[in-house]
């Protein structure tokens, strides 16, 4: 099925292109459907003769018909941390050097959202899906696994597995970094550490991991070593609910901490400058790690110590288990596991790792 023009009051059909073009109409249709199976030269000549015919083909109603529409649709959080949204937009030129459109989505918030937005993709007959982390759960729950069925790949990027059937998985596992962190602390000295987690939605997985690393190296874990910033402190970088969390934990004109992790980079900048306000220095006094490996942490003194998302790595694997899905449906299930890693700076104090990331 394909897209009519009129030309001098002929519609013009992929039978036309192959004509002009000295083919047969299955090698012109291939040359749209199928480009890697058709031989570069014959291909340039059926372009050509298409751009001539003003003839372009309808891949949404190809793909209606059961065919490829060489589309995919990309699930992710727009308003996210700028390494992920970075993340997205590569995602998106690596679909578009491979031929295929990519329809870049926001989160959506609801299970009832998320159905209407996957039933709004099967209508279009998009080939291919890619959801992230914090949408995977949402997505696989509105459609009660049958997510595979309706799509010829599907790619969920988690922080632990989900299993969704039929679902590949690139597992970008958060806990580890947060083990690296504590163990780093307890190597250098540290005995009193603050974890520094934000709102609204608070991971257990990445508290369970610090707070079990930090026991396992004998840290003392004082009541409040866990605060919740709200997203409004974050976003406003003002001294608000953070600033008065982080003010209720000094005691007769004490600070008791001498090591703070954060779950991000934003929150590190925000407690770095709390920090220089009360006259306490990074390190000497207090060990400071955040998280993400934000451009700006690196760039201030002391530069703030971080961790490594594995973006590169993560791009390669994504793409990589979508288009062989899209080559070949009857791959058994796909899962790709990266580990986030501590980045070692100044503001973590301490002898740098051995196998130091800067």
């Amino acid at each position: 099925m394909q897209l009519q023009k009129k030309r001098n009051g002929v519609t013009t059909t992929i039978s036309h292109v192959a004509q002009l073009a000295g083919v047969s109409r299955a090698t012109a249709a291939c040359a749209f459907s199928k480009p890697d199976v058709v031989a570069e030269k014959t291909r340039e000549k059926i372009l050509d003769a298409a751009s001539r015919l003003n003839y372009r083909p309808n891949v949404l109603a190809r793909g209606l018909a059961g065919g490829k529409t060489h589309t995919v649709a990309v699930i992710w959080s727009l308003s996210s941390i700028p390494s992920d949204v970075d993340l997205t937009q590569r995602i998106a030129g690596r679909l578009q050097e491979r031929g295929y459109l990519p329809y870049i989505c926001d989160l959506p918030s609801t299970y009832f959202g998320a159905m209407q937005l996957i039933e709004d993709f099967v209508r279009r007959g998009v080939d291919g899906l890619i959801v992230a982390e914090a949408g995977a759960h949402i997505v696989t729950e509105a459609m009660k696994g049958d997510l595979r069925d309706r799509f010829r790949a599907v790619v969920l990027e988690t922080s632990a597995p989900i299993g969704a059937i039929g679902c590949d998985e690139v597992v970008r596992d958060r806990t580890g970094a947060f083990c690296e962190a504590a163990a780093h602390f307890a190597k250098n000295g540290r005995r009193r550490p603050l974890l520094v987690m934000s709102g609204p939605y608070v991971s257990q997985l990445k508290i369970n991991a610090f707070t079990e690393e930090c026991r396992r190296h004998s840290l003392k874990l004082m009541p409040d070593a866990i605060i919740v910033a709200s997203t409004d402190a974050l976003s406003n970088m003002v001294p608000s609910t953070l600033g008065m969390r982080l003010d209720d934990l000094v005691k007769d004109g004490k600070f008791s901490f001498d090591a703070i992790m954060c779950e991000n980079d934003m929150i590190a900048l925000f407690v770095w400058s709390w920090l220089r306000r009360k006259g306490l220095r990074v390190p000497e006094d207090v060990a400071l790690i955040g998280f993400n490996n934000s451009e700006v942490a690196s760039l201030i003194d002391p530069s703030i110590a971080s961790v490594d998302r594995r973006t590169d790595e993560t791009l390669d694997a994504i793409t990589e288990l979508l288009f062989a899905r899209l080559e070949d449906s009857d791959l058994p299930q796909q899962r790709r596991e990266l580990s986030m890693r501590f980045i070692w700076r100044e503001s973590a104090g301490g002898i740098p790792p051995d196998d130091l990331i800067i």
